[in-house]
């Protein structure tokens, strides 16, 4: 590591930590509250307060407030510019290159304009004008970030590149002979040690350039520099080695502390330490918070992220109960498992099954005066038949009964997999089967539950109704990600209450996945159904005669489904009661139809397992 003096380790800390800051509050489309901050650095190794980064931003000239919440002024710059100035306010403002759809995303967002639109006239400006240049991965960049080598000589390059200051390559051109290396990255390590550190990227680039002028290439040159693990990269367009993070780290800490202490004592100065004051400011931040989520919150996660005290402080305890105590006595709110929201972020109808869940029980009369579809008890069920009707993974709206397991006595899973239906996947529910236990935040009432989808990182806000074992509202995310019928999903807790993580990475269950073909085949066959009021039989014999050699129960099932919303029980009946359907002796889950067993009818020695009300 090179020698550096404290007041230049203090300048790379501020850097870094504003780096990280801009980096945190350009990810999001809107402003950010502290505390959001706070968490962003505190997930890359920085523990710092919310009275830290307050402070540090008053002496920034790249952030502006805005209330409670934190902008980028480059974002505010660009607002008032042409496309041109916008595009160039914003990657100066992040100091490094942007991939080319987020810099017209943020080109769209300053300037309020339709995304395809932005799109392509940013596109067509940074791919004409020598002022931008975009790498083969489709980044943009500014090109005065990067070394002008066209005149050739040294003397040329050297005016072209460093008129007005020209001390970083005379300092180089100095010790030439005495850091120069075999390649690149050792060349720049060894500059950094005995010219000093840190170095702008022009004069890296210019000494790279000239230990071999025939192989340099300022945008790569530019592009392997930020990629290099051995370079910190500050957007002042400055770097320094990879070996200063650790002494940089330990100063930013060691600021924030301080900046801690003296916080917790004057805090201590105001109150006497034993009390926390919730000014009708606090609880409008409060309010706004909770209108913004859209969901609950629990009194500790509110003093976080509206209040902004976190648990290390002394004071959270009281600013916890002092909140909860209001929350307690505000009109406004309801307390929802533990936690608080606004009523009319609860939606309707959770209280209402979907009608495409319910099961349809239409009674279809044959020509003997008997219904057509039967249930039988257990002992009637065919094979494994009556284990498939019981299979607490497969349980599902009204065939709760079927699953002989009590919540209760359930261990909380460590996580859920779930494959979802057809009928789940249009009414954008998910069901909360006995055996996930109180994984979900409970076995009664209503909880919110909080969706982050591993692959995106999405977040779906969405509600579950304990009491009917359904969770709501997952509509848009289906849509968007699974097939129609039988995606698989993994399902894990967050760290935090009410928060999990989705994973789908395309998996299907090859027993209840259906192809396009297949769904087109059997919405057709819904559509006849539903007109011509069809027996579950009826349906049966339609769909069996595409499956020559037999199809699984599952697979039986959900096809049914598809046509029309129906039991595994009664499916299962089917198969063991109408003597058209048999197992083949070879494969026990393997079912066929004999359509000239057809006019058999019904196997006599079932009759006796027949459930009343179904004869």
């Amino acid at each position: 590591m090179p020698e550096v003096s404290q007041e230049i380790l203090e300048e790379c800390a501020y850097m870094y930590v504003e780096d990280l800051v801009h980096e945190c509050i350009h990810s999001s489309d809107e402003p950010v509250r502290t505390n959001v901050i706070v968490l962003w650095l505190r997930e890359r190794g920085l523990s710092v307060s919310s009275s830290f980064i307050r402070a540090f931003f008053l002496g920034s000239e790249r952030f502006v407030s805005d209330g409670r919440r934190w902008e980028v002024a480059c974002r505010k710059e660009a607002e008032g510019a042409a496309i041109d100035g916008a595009a160039r306010a914003l990657l100066r403002g992040v100091g490094r290159p942007l991939p080319l759809r987020a810099l017209a995303h943020q080109v769209a967002l300053a300037k309020t304009m339709g995304p395809k639109e932005t799109m392509v006239q940013v596109e067509r400006l940074v791919r004409s004008r020598d002022s931008y240049f975009v790498t083969e991965e489709g980044m943009v960049g500014l090109s005065e970030w990067l070394l002008r080598v066209g005149s050739g000589s040294h003397e040329d390059v050297v005016l072209d590149n460093f008129f007005e200051d020209s001390s970083e390559v005379d300092a180089i051109s100095e010790a030439f002979d005495q850091i120069r290396r075999d390649d690149d990255s050792a060349t720049m390590l060894a500059a950094m040690e005995v010219v000093g550190c840190p170095l702008t990227i022009r004069a890296l680039q210019y000494l790279c350039w000239r230990r071999d002028p025939a192989a340099f290439d300022a945008q790569a040159h530019y592009v392997a520099l930020l990629r290099s693990d051995d370079f910190l990269v500050f957007s002042d367009q400055s770097a320094a080695p990879s070996s200063l993070r650790p002494p940089i780290i330990e100063l930013i800490q060691a600021a924030a502390q301080e900046a801690a202490e003296e916080d917790g004592a004057a805090h201590e100065g105001l109150t006497g330490g034993s009390e926390f004051r919730l000014s009708d400011e606090d609880m409008g931040e409060v309010i706004a918070l909770l209108e913004q989520k859209r969901r609950s919150m629990s009194p500790d996660a509110l003093v976080m992220e509206a209040l902004e005290v976190f648990p290390e402080e002394e004071r959270f305890a009281a600013a916890v109960a002092r909140l909860e105590d209001a929350l307690e006595g505000d009109d406004r709110l309801i307390k929802i498992g533990g936690r608080y929201t606004l009523p009319e972020c609860v939606p309707q109808g959770l209280n209402h099954i979907p009608p495409m869940l319910v099961l349809d029980r239409l009674n279809v009369v044959g020509a003997s005066g008997e219904d057509v579809d039967v249930e039988l008890d257990d002992p009637g069920l065919d094979g494994d038949l009556a284990e498939r009707v019981h299979d607490p993974e497969r349980e599902d709206v009204g065939e709760e009964d079927e699953v002989l397991l009590d919540p209760a006595a359930v261990a909380t899973p460590e996580a859920v997999t779930w494959v979802v239906p057809y009928h789940h996947f249009l009414a954008g529910t998910l069901k909360i089967r006995k055996m996930d236990g109180d994984f979900y935040g409970g076995q009664t009432g209503v909880v919110d539950c909080v969706f982050r989808y591993a692959q995106s990182g999405e977040v779906f806000v969405t509600w579950a109704n304990l009491d009917n074992g359904l969770l709501f509202g997952l509509g848009d995310f289906y849509r968007r990600y699974l097939r129609p019928s039988g995606s698989v999903l993994r399902i894990r807790p967050l760290p935090a209450a009410g928060e999990f993580e989705l994973y789908h990475d395309g998996e299907t269950d090859p027993l209840t996945w259906l192809d396009d073909e297949s769904m087109k085949r059997l919405l057709d066959l819904r559509t006849e159904c539903e007109a011509r009021r069809m027996s579950v039989l009826d349906v049966m014999s339609s769909l069996m005669p595409f499956h020559e050699e037999g199809a699984p129960f599952l697979r039986i099932h959900t096809e049914v489904n598809a046509c029309r919303r129906t039991s595994k029980r009664v499916v299962a009946s089917m198969l063991s009661y109408y003597q058209c359907f048999h197992q083949r002796s070879a494969q026990r889950d393997r079912w066929v139809f004999d359509d000239r067993k057809v006019e058999q009818g019904r196997s006599r020695s079932k009759r006796k397992y027949v459930r009343k009300g179904t004869k």
